[in-house]
């Protein structure tokens, strides 16, 4: 399951929206499938958004801080996230997306925020989490707009997938990719 940008103040609609089943998408997630929440996704899906509102829940372990900004900023690759972003740092557009925090050992950054010009330097840009036998990436820029696309969406969905060659931090990946 995937969910990308919405103008940030759509994404309080959206979290509330009684359309939105968030029992199903929880045990969707739980049975051991996947949700990949880009921006307005990444919003959706933490824990919580300091001193804004409660999300869905689905990465009980990841809070947001409200990054309100437009324009490209770098990111930088962490040692989990070496294979996923090539082993680069990226400059790369948040759009209003989130900084991001754990809470708790078992979460997987794989890019921070660098740009000495933000306040929120050294907190997660792109961060993964588990809820049940599912995993959940929340990244707070825009891999699908960077040049080239394709390399890092397609890593963040096979870790998502669960069949990635990238090991998480609690140990629970034994399968290579192939």
């Amino acid at each position: 399951m995937y969910l990308s940008w919405l103008e940030v103040k759509q994404v309080f609609n959206y979290i509330n929206n009684d359309d939105v089943n968030v029992a199903y998408l929880k045990s969707f997630v739980a049975s051991g499938k996947g949700f990949m929440g880009i921006c307005a996704g990444a919003y959706s899906a933490a824990e919580y958004t300091d001193n804004w509102y409660y999300g869905w829940g689905l990465a009980l372990n990841v809070v947001n801080l409200p990054y309100v900004d437009v324009g490209n900023v770098t990111i930088q690759t962490t040692s989990s996230g070496t294979e996923i972003m090539g082993g680069t740092d990226r400059w790369i557009s948040p759009i209003n997306g989130p900084a991001m925090y754990s809470t708790d050992y078992s979460t997987v950054t794989f890019a921070t925020y660098a740009d000495c010009n933000s306040s929120y330097k050294g907190y997660a840009a792109i961060i993964g989490d588990h809820y049940g036998e599912g995993r959940i990436v929340l990244s707070s820029v825009h891999p699908e707009l960077s040049s080239p696309p394709a390399d890092v969406l397609v890593n963040l969905i096979m870790w998502v997938y669960n069949g990635s060659y990238i090991n998480d931090t609690n140990g629970t990946d034994t399968n290579a990719y192939t």
